[in-house]
């Protein structure tokens, strides 16, 4: 009698808590970046993305978010502009659907440059080949799940999850050291091995260090044996199954192995195991690009209900560079086409700029991704689009 009292009285108290966390926190978003919001007259401006926006293989400082504020503020002197960075380094289009509604309710942006859709070749978070819009599981509808799962990551893991933030504050002298290292391992011989020496030294102090054992594995990867590095993700992916970067990079190692089925097996495994899919998901047929083109449609639906302006650009890779993302680029085109949004074909201007064979002049060295120019080639591109299409000159939501 006492243990089924005892159970209907934690019934009634979860059942209480959760109403609690729907009514109270109904304006609380997580893992929306920590930005300010929304602050007097300055005209803004929300980057949302991947790590092209992020602004990965260049200096923070130098994104194509940040230059573009700086070249909005030379162009219209007197005038507040205010451009936020919302890039999230592997962020898919589904994670984007799924964060892009906190993230407008908290910075009210006058307007949304958009530059997402490369991930979704080798991250399966969130796939989904059935028509309609993106459908979580039913737990993670239940806030005092997530309110629960989220003081778990914060206390005991805070380096993994599927939504996590590359840029850890909390990164100790060793981590930090790895890290750099590794940004220059492409250098040089030295270099490289310098990076793998810091990195074992990181992994050394902490025997749970997920990010250390991730930057080993694709120095590995990336620079000498795809196996030894996958060695080290595995292991990574041991301690944070939840990870879902982790089963990518693995992804990356077996294909430089040229065992493209294993690579799609984890994959897989890890859009299940972080929970943004179902095993059911992947029974039929993969079809990344129309999972694409229902996230971008459902992603203009979302801010054209907020009368919100909206500006979708393509990526400016060429050549060999992510192959993923050309076939993006392709999508974006058509559906901002079919859609009447406004669009900057990035990845034409890139392919006229290094046409001379000048690619290592706006990209990082050995890195898809660009350098301090290329994003301001990209920021120039976009402050253009804003003009012309008169998003700027009106300085009022459309």
């Amino acid at each position: 009698m006492k243990t089924t009292i005892f159970a209907a009285g934690a019934v009634l108290l979860a059942l209480c808590a959760e109403a609690a966390l729907r009514v109270l926190g109904s304006r609380y978003v997580t893992e929306v970046p920590a930005i300010e919001r929304h602050a007097g007259d300055a005209y803004t401006i929300l980057c949302a993305g991947d790590s092209f926006t992020y602004g990965a293989g260049a200096p923070a400082e130098s994104s194509y978010p940040r230059q573009l504020e700086g070249l909005l503020k030379a162009r219209f002197p007197g005038r507040a502009f205010r451009v936020v960075n919302g890039g999230e380094v592997a962020q898919n289009t589904a994670q984007a659907l799924r964060w892009l509604p906190g993230a407008l309710a908290k910075v009210k942006p006058d307007c949304v440059v958009l530059l997402s859709g490369g991930a979704n070749s080798w991250n399966y978070w969130g796939y989904r080949s059935g028509p309609g819009p993106a459908s979580w599981p039913f737990y993670e509808r239940i806030r005092l799940l997530r309110l629960a799962r989220l003081l778990w990551r914060s206390a005991a893991r805070p380096e993994s999850g599927p939504e996590s933030r590359p840029r850890l504050k909390a990164a100790g002298p060793a981590q930090i050291a790895c890290m750099n290292a590794n940004h220059k391992a492409a250098d040089s011989a030295a270099g490289l091995k310098n990076a793998l020496e810091l990195c074992e030294k990181a992994a050394a102090v902490d025997g749970r260090d997920v990010l250390s054992m991730a930057n080993l594995g694709m120095l590995h990867i990336n620079y000498g044996s795809a196996e030894e590095g996958l060695r080290w993700l595995k292991k990574a992916v041991e301690i944070a199954p939840e990870n879902n970067q982790l089963y990518s990079s693995i992804y990356a190692g077996y294909l430089r192995l040229n065992n493209r089925a294993e690579a799609e097996k984890w994959l897989k495994l890890g859009a299940i195991k972080s929970g943004g899919a179902a095993p059911a998901a992947f029974s039929g047929g993969l079809d990344t690009g129309a999972w694409l083109r229902k996230d971008l449609d459902g992603i203009i639906d979302l801010v054209a209900a907020r009368k919100i302006g909206l500006i979708m650009q393509n990526y400016p890779s060429v050549g060999g560079d992510l192959a993923g993302t050309r076939r993006a680029s392709e999508i974006i085109r058509e559906v901002a086409a079919a859609r009447g949004v406004p669009f900057v074909d990035q990845g034409a201007v890139f392919a006229r700029l290094t046409a001379n064979g000048q690619r290592d002049e706006y990209f990082a060295r050995k890195d898809p991704h660009c350098s301090a120019r290329g994003y301001g080639v990209m920021a120039a591109q976009v402050a253009d689009a804003l003009v012309k299409e008169r998003f700027v000159s009106a300085g009022i939501r459309p």
